[in-house]
């Protein structure tokens, strides 16, 4: 049993790699276990849900008998996971991949490449997120996991046995050259599954896919081995079908160790992808910023022309949320919830993420279809009727709503950026109304936004203590980065939230250092504005000291708890790996970005 707080060894977050095949993921452990997976999609019911319970719950172990040494690392630039195993009598080679070319298969192949190796095989899904037992049924093309309305089919092998738990084990001897390899498909019951009908071909294909995808890649900085692992993770997290962007691969990973702060993360925020799709396209993929426009107008307009907090994959409204009594919760961290109530939320930020990434595509030369324009002014008007209001913030505090300073901004971003496409573009729309609510925001924000003393920017109107969204308003251009309220404001940040090594936490460090982790978005943005300040060397230390928590392989969760070296939030997490990208892609360019004066920095 998992006591709270407690993480059996290997399995802490930063401990799993990720594998994919553009419609849902797993999660690989150290030792190699899949300890999370969904079949068919993303949000679907997990059924290896180890990540959140224990043995009970699901989970898929391929690992060796007796003491060993791993070591992993993925094939080239690709998403095949390859975890090297050791013992002192011999070497074998673990490589899990799900084949891009389809979205029901999970390959999981083991060779001995040195002497001997013994393993032990124990295949044992839960369905419904390892609440539901499953019945085995032993067939000629192998064994079948029924539930009611999935099944599973694990590859045969002879050394394999089903047990009345409803799993299949066995121990495997294996000597130098044997070879074998497992395939755990899904489908809906009395279809007929989809057969792999050469692995060895298909993993070919597989690999030959990424690298081809990351060919693509237009990115020539120096650190292009951690921009294309960020990129190459960003991909594996957008549904091939839509091309919607999910934020995270998990539901429920705490941001405090032990605590409540649990969220369902295997959503879309237009927020999160907004920002995604621009450093996609920046690095050389118009393709998925394309398909991700297309998803935007069917989301607005199947959401009676709303633009809402969050989705499904396929653009469906997801406000509900569901706890899951029956699971006890990463290191004891409770509630596991399914589903996400800030869904409901009134975010006022969104529609300026949104159009400034429109305003950057046009700014990139691509050429936007006349219904792009058509719901920019729809976001907008809807935009000039409630920027007054409060709402919930980046955040998405479930206390009341307040003015927040951040959310204030993106509003204004929206009417500045699309006055600019007004004129660069020669569109259509209601200039003098623009302006007219872009002024007023601005000053607004001006008089309000600041503390008494009008030195720095607070996080919402009338309060007196700062937050690391202001980090944004330089990064924005809503004023130069050396303007006094901005030094000021990033001065306050830095004496109350961050700690020596720079890393930004979301509230104050003596209420929330050794409990919820630093914040690895916000610590990029410092970076970013120390950057446009013209500190360069210390953007680049802060970068590189970033690129350090990453884990073995590249992967990055919501948080870094810097205290205990450890990660929290859910994992792999969009927002973190497109700011790393981002902040390459200005870090890189080595040369100070100067305040424009058109809302552009």
């Amino acid at each position: 049993m998992v006591e709270q707080g407690e993480v059996p060894a290997g399995r802490r977050i930063e401990d799993y790699g990720l594998i994919g095949n553009l419609h849902t993921v797993a999660l690989v452990s150290r030792a190699g276990s899949i300890d999370w997976f969904c079949p068919g999609r993303f949000d679907s019911p997990a059924c290896f849900a180890r990540l959140l319970g224990d043995d009970r719950h699901g989970y898929w172990a391929i690992e060796p008998i007796g003491e060993a040494q791993t070591e992993r690392a993925y094939l080239a630039d690709s998403l095949l996971l390859k975890t090297t195993v050791r013992s002192k009598h011999g070497v074998a080679e673990l490589l899990d991949y799900m084949p891009v070319q389809s979205d029901c298969h999970l390959v999981r192949r083991i060779r001995c490449l040195q002497g001997r190796m013994s393993l032990r095989f124990i295949c044992s899904p839960k369905f419904q997120y390892g609440r539901d037992q499953v019945e085995v049924v032993q067939e000629e093309g192998g064994f079948i996991f029924r539930a009611d309305d999935i099944w599973l089919r694990l590859s045969p092998n002879p050394a394999l046995k089903p047990r009345g738990d409803g799993s299949v084990v066995g121990d495997i001897a294996l000597t130098e050259g044997d070879d074998f390899q497992f395939v755990l498909s899904h489908c809906s019951p009395h279809q007929s599954f989809e057969p792999l009908a050469d692995p060895a071909a298909a993993q070919e294909q597989c690999l030959s896919w990424w690298t081809t995808w990351v060919s693509q890649c237009t990115y020539k900085g120096p650190w292009r081995d951690a921009v294309v692992r960020s990129l190459i993770t960003l991909k594996a997290l957008i549904y091939a079908p839509t091309g919607a962007l999910i934020a995270a691969a998990t539901t429920s990973l705490p941001e405090v160790p032990g605590g409540s702060a649990n969220w369902d993360y295997r959503y879309t925020w237009p927020r999160d992808a907004a920002l995604v799709f621009d450093v996609l396209l920046r690095s050389g993929y118009p393709h998925e910023e394309e398909e991700w426009r297309d998803w935007l107008v069917r989301a607005v307009r199947d959401s009676n022309c709303e633009l809402k907090t969050l989705y499904t994959a396929d653009a469906q409204l997801k406000t509900d949320e569901t706890t899951l009594d029956w699971l006890p919760g990463y290191g004891g961290a409770q509630p596991v919830r399914i589903g996400n109530a800030a869904g409901e939320q009134f975010q006022l930020d969104l529609r300026g993420e949104v159009i400034d990434m429109l305003h950057l595509v046009r700014k990139e030369g691509q050429t936007l279809k006349p219904e792009m324009w058509r719901l920019q002014c729809h976001l907008l008007g809807r935009l000039h009727e409630e920027w007054r209001k409060p709402d919930t913030g980046i955040w998405e505090s479930r206390d009341s709503p307040k003015h927040y300073v951040h959310s204030k901004v993106f509003a204004w971003a929206a009417f500045v950026r699309s006055l600019h496409d007004v004129e660069a573009y020669t569109l259509e729309a209601p200039v003098d109304e623009w302006q007219k609510a872009c002024d007023g925001i601005r000053e607004e924000i001006l008089n309000k936004g600041l503390d008494p003393s009008g030195r720095y920017f607070v996080r919402f109107y009338g309060d007196d203590q700062v937050d690391a969204s202001l980090l944004m308003i330089p990064l924005l251009g809503f004023l130069p980065p050396d303007d006094p309220r901005i030094v000021a404001t990033v001065a306050e940040i830095e004496r109350h939230f961050c700690t020596a090594e720079g890393f930004v936490y979301r509230n104050p460090l003596s209420e929330y250092t050794g409990r919820e982790g630093a914040f690895i978005l916000c610590t990029y943005w410092l970076a970013d504005y120390y950057m446009i300040a013209g500190n360069e060397a210390k953007a680049i230390r802060l970068f590189e000291t970033l690129l350090s928590i990453r884990n073995d392989l590249g992967l990055l969760a919501e948080q870094y708890d810097p205290v205990n070296k450890t990660f929290l939030g859910n994992f792999p997490q969009s927002f973190s790996h497109l700011s790393l990208v981002k902040s390459a892609l200005l870090i890189g360019a080595h040369q100070k970005v100067e305040f424009s004066g058109d809302g552009d920095a």
